[in-house]
């Protein structure tokens, strides 16, 4: 046998209040996601590409305003299925802006965006291959003794 259970009126009414609160949150989010509106751009910091080959970059990045660095060159080398901006979110969010700002010469790979291009590429393609002459093209443009 059921028991009715009654809802006090002010609990309904406040629940539908707060579910056409976040309906509507939805709808403007949904709105600025498709749009791109409202959206923050990330890698902010500005960079001269090094050295490039196939779609693989050496980004580096130079603290606005200054003209050198007091610290050793950093590589920084994230993951073949990562976005190279993962390092340089947004501002005040950027390990790239922290690096900088603290004197760091800093670079960055990027590996570009796979396609049937690099269909043939295998992981040592990228670590015998690229990365070896991304090192060396940090050392040359750091004025620092290669490899």
């Amino acid at each position: 046998m059921a028991v009715a259970t009654t809802i006090d009126p002010d609990v309904l009414v406040e629940r539908v209040r707060r579910d056409a609160e976040r309906a509507v949150w939805r709808a403007r989010n949904g709105i600025k996601n498709i749009t791109g509106l409202g959206r923050p751009s990330v890698a902010p910091t500005p960079y001269d590409v090094e050295w490039q080959h196939d779609k693989v970059r050496l980004i580096r990045y130079r603290k606005p305003g200054a003209t050198t660095t007091t610290r050793q060159p950093l590589l920084l080398v994230h993951s073949l299925v990562s976005k190279s901006y993962i390092f340089d979110l947004v501002e005040g969010n950027s390990v790239v802006e922290a690096l900088t700002a603290r004197g760091f010469d800093v670079y960055l790979t990027d590996w570009g965006v796979p396609d049937e291009l690099e269909a043939s590429n295998t992981l040592e393609t990228y670590a015998d291959y690229y990365l070896p002459r991304m090192v060396r093209a940090a050392c040359r443009a750091s004025r620092r003794v290669g490899m």
